[in-house]
């Protein structure tokens, strides 16, 4: 066996179905998933960026828009994966909403836009993909949530409020399918450069509420541990919630 086919079999030769691949987190899990051998199925809203992400990467990759917000949606993007590359091994979901603010004067709909797009938006993909990994016996999920999951932020309680129960939700799905061959894990990044750490940042500062100087992380932290969860490296991990924060949760 050569390095790049051990490389590749670290996700069980099947397809990686990424949604929320266009952001600042999804384009660096793309990346190094496809340098490290995975055929990524890349999904998210904006199709021309996909298609762009698609064509840039080492790897075989295709572009496979979805609206998470409509359950047919989901359901057609995870027919056409496995119509187009087989049936997906792994699903990984990184989504956000961006709704910081007062408590009292955020609107419900951002609750509501938050549970909808990143919890009720993981379970969506979460049914498409499940009967073929039932079948097959073989699965690999891994949810993106965030340290205000467990460690609530004022300024973004939308958010946080959706990252707890998406934790709630993958650690419950794991301990239910494990006997099928199926692990979920979450990762729950902390402090990560990106354009949106900067808007919890200006956000938190206008309330009053800064952390001050905190060392952030870099996208490729996360994507290393989102790595690690879909390879047999971990192969008796499940139900965890890995933190990549730096210690500031």
């Amino acid at each position: 066996m050569t390095v790049s086919e051990s490389i590749a079999d670290a996700f069980g030769g099947r397809p990686v179905w990424l949604v929320g691949a266009t952001g600042t987190l999804g384009q660096a899990m793309a990346r190094l998933l496809s340098q490290r051998g995975a055929i990524l199925a890349l999904s998210g809203r904006r199709a021309a960026e996909l298609e762009q992400l698609a064509a840039g990467l080492p790897g075989r990759a295709i572009a496979v828009p979805v609206d998470l917000l409509d359950e047919a949606s989901v359901n057609d993007a995870a027919r056409s994966i496995k119509h187009r590359l087989g049936a997906a091994g792994s699903l990984v979901v990184s989504v956000s909403i961006s709704a910081f603010g007062e408590f009292l004067e955020l609107p419900e709909a951002s609750f509501a836009a938050a549970m909808d797009t990143k919890y009720l938006g993981a379970l969506r993909a979460m049914r498409a993909v499940l009967p073929d990994m039932i079948a097959q016996r073989y699965g690999r999920i891994v949810t993106l949530s965030g340290g205000s999951g467990s460690r609530p932020r004022p300024v973004h309680l939308p958010g946080g409020a959706a990252n707890a129960a998406l934790e709630l939700l993958s650690r419950g799905a794991a301990m239910r399918y494990a006997r099928d061959g199926i692990r979920v894990n979450v990762v729950a990044p902390g402090p990560i450069a990106s354009p949106r750490m900067q808007a919890i940042v200006a956000a938190s500062d206008a309330a009053g509420q800064g952390d001050g100087d905190r060392p952030a992380g870099q996208p490729l932290d996360v994507a290393e541990a989102v790595c690690y969860l879909l390879s047999e490296r971990s192969n008796f991990v499940n139900g965890t919630v890995l933190k990549v924060d730096g210690g500031t949760h």
